[in-house]
């Protein structure tokens, strides 16, 4: 049987992964490539032709063996794998909080035993914000190439020994075919299986698999050589600026920049591939492995360090520090384990897999020892070391709202009927656990809306797929009928400024749009009157916004870090309170209170900002279960800051 004869090196196939791992690297950091994403992909077609033409090319010569394979496999993946896993446990051990540290002790072992795909599919989404504590979360793909190479040496030499060269056409054709229909038919039921697993990316290797056998045709010359070469360069590079979070991925949008991968590696004796057969494509493609092991991690411990929103200063020193550690890699690593030259005897096998052993459980007793330690609480300060061991149910537990759902009744529950409503969303939920004390104390009962991440406005509603928005269509209405009847007081709260880019018009279902914050402003402050009136004369109390201080991970988050890992955040516990978050709307909110009949503000600014600074830790008691929603304890003192005003309007 005639197959395919390895050819020599090619130039332009590094030259392609320079392309795919900056596409992914830019993305990542947030430089203007919103669908760089797909770099993974086209690194997918690139390792399905190689490996499919080196050992089609192996069986023809009768010099494949699995032994070597999987020898200069794990050679050419592990080492650097292991390096960069190792110095990112080193940095999570002086960063991280213990709650991160416990997730990503977990996150290394599926990493170092090529199963953290399937680690990632059950506990994260690739987009979501929590991805951004996540170091290893990119060794998902390594864990589907990994796979890959584990099944498809098995199914190419049976093809073989059956004397079939149509038999692996045939292997990868339907290899292609079923994926891609597995690919797509999980996008609406689970995207993240889809996006994570190898059986639904399989298309992707057999893709680069059928370039392997279109090369034996006879190939085309010349300019429609240079036109196949540019249109999928093109191809890749459109994707990359057209895609982004949104795009239903993988499934048939992941095959586009696929053939695109797949056209530039057929055509890669084009002379217009120079656009990647070049000495700057060519280098950065050699060290792409590298780069792609280390960007990750930089990214998200940097950005953990920082805790605030990168800059782009910050996103320059992000790149200078992934270059140079990423040189470091591969000269230090990834060169020195290659072992191009070097024969592999059963000994030199031996030793490599002895070796992978024991360095694999060397990083599974780490990451072991990591969740097992709760996440080595003793690199935190003392007097947080309780609040550590149980970060991780924090927010749950001590959130202002714990245990105050969707139309609870809360106060002294003896009184025969309420006297008072509150109603939000859960920025007003938050205020419950100390209104039903305060209720309590005073013999008041009161009746709840609660509604998160619901604006309650007669003309918007939120829209359909941005957040939980199963209550925000009726909300309005809801509230609506529980005033209808009655001149109860109002009590209602939100978190003002966070709806900007997530409203629909409730009659036209067209998604609104402002042009900017102010006009946003604007349309809560006309929502707020509109509600005014509809409610009649009844005395209605608006609570502001609270300052929202502490890091983006949350006080506790930050609190419990290292000590010398502190600084930054711990910065942030205490701002200035004309830049604190939501001062702007909060004024314009306490105007527009003043200029309504029998409607009053409440302002949290006053209850925990003085002299010019919000704070968020009084008395050794934080105000926060998270990075913005009060606790137990904070919601107690705000409500302690209002309660005169709230009897006094109640009492009129």
């Amino acid at each position: 049987m005639n197959l395919v004869v390895a050819k020599k090196y090619r130039g332009d196939i590094d030259g392609l992964r320079a392309i795919a791992v900056l596409g992914v690297i830019f993305f990542h950091i947030g430089l203007s490539f919103p669908g760089g994403f797909v770099g993974v992909d086209v690194f997918f077609v690139i390792s399905g032709y190689l490996i499919t033409r080196n050992i089609t090319g192996q069986l023809e010569s009768n010099a494949f063996t699995f032994g070597q394979f999987y020898t200069r496999r794990a050679l050419r993946l592990l080492p650097a794998l292991f390096f960069v896993s190792a110095l990112s446990l080193i940095a999570a051990m002086l960063l991280f909080s213990p709650q991160q540290m416990i997730d990503f002790g977990k996150s290394l072992i599926f990493a170092v035993i090529s199963l953290s795909n399937f680690f990632f599919w059950l506990s994260s989404d690739y987009f979501d914000a929590s991805s951004i504590t996540k170091p290893l979360l990119h060794t998902w793909s390594l864990s589907v190439e990994e796979q890959f190479y584990l099944v498809w040496p098995l199914l190419l030499t049976l093809a073989y020994k059956l004397k079939s060269k149509n038999g692996i056409i045939a292997i990868i054709s339907i290899m292609f075919v079923v994926s891609i229909i597995y690919s797509q038919s999980l996008l609406p039921s689970d995207s993240n299986k889809s996006y994570f697993l190898t059986t639904s990316r399989a298309f992707e290797f057999a893709v680069g698999a059928i370039v392997v056998f279109l090369e034996r045709l006879k190939q085309p010359k010349g300019m429609i050589l240079n036109v196949l070469y540019m249109t999928g360069i093109a191809i890749i590079i459109i994707s990359m600026f057209m895609y982004n979070e949104t795009t239903q991925f993988p499934g048939v949008m992941a095959l586009i920049p696929c053939i695109g991968a797949g056209m530039a590696i057929y055509a890669g004796n084009a002379k217009v591939s120079v656009v990647t057969d070049n000495k700057v494509a060519i280098y950065i493609g050699l060290i792409s492995y590298s780069l792609y092991l280390v960007h990750w991690p930089v990214i998200v411990f940097y950005n953990y360090y920082i805790a605030t929103t990168p800059d782009i200063i910050d996103k320059i020193a992000m790149i200078i520090i992934t270059a140079i550690f990423s040189l470091i890699t591969f000269y230090c690593i990834e060169k020195t384990f290659r072992l191009h030259n070097v024969k592999l005897d059963k000994f030199k096998i031996v030793t490599v897999y002895s070796c992978v052993g024991s360095i694999i459980a060397i990083l599974i007793f780490a990451g072991k020892y990591s969740y097992e330690s709760n996440g080595m609480t003793w690199r935190v300060n003392e007097k947080y070391v309780t609040l550590a061991e149980n970060a991780g149910q924090y927010h749950f537990e001590q959130y202002g709202g714990h245990d105050y759902g969707y139309k609870k009744t809360i106060g002294d529950l003896n009184v025969k009927e309420s006297s008072v409503i509150v109603a939000g969303d859960s920025y007003a939920n938050q205020y419950a656990y100390g209104l039903d004390n305060f209720f309590k104390d005073n013999h008041i009962k009161a009746d709840t809306l609660f509604a998160h991440g619901c604006l309650i406005s007669r003309d918007s509603i939120r829209t359909p797929g941005t957040g939980p928005d199963n209550l925000c269509s009726g909300q309005y209405g809801n509230l609506y009928n529980l005033l209808k009847g009655n001149s109860k007081p109002l009590i209602i709260s939100h978190s003002w400024d966070t709806s900007k880019d997530v409203l629909t018009n409730r009659k036209t279902g067209e998604k609104i749009i402002f042009k900017d914050k102010d006009e946003y402003y604007s349309y809560v402050i006309e929502q707020l009157k509109l509600l005014r009136k509809d409610t009649g004369g009844r005395p209605l109390i608006i609570i502001g916004s609270p300052p929202r201080v502490g890091d983006k991970n949350g006080v506790v988050a930050c609190i419990t870090r290292p000590s010398f890992a502190t600084g930054p955040c711990s910065e942030q516990l205490n701002v200035r309170e004309r830049t604190a978050h939501s001062y702007k709307l909060n004024q314009m909110l306490k105007k527009a209170a003043q200029s309504m009949r029998n409607t009053y503000y409440m302002d949290p600014y006053e209850v925990f900002c003085s002299n010019g600074t919000c704070r968020s830790i009084f008395n050794d008691k934080i105000m926060y279960s998270d990075g913005g929603h009060l606790s137990k304890d904070g919601s107690q003192m705000a409500v302690n800051g209002f309660k005169d005003k709230i009897l006094s309007v109640l009492n009129k």
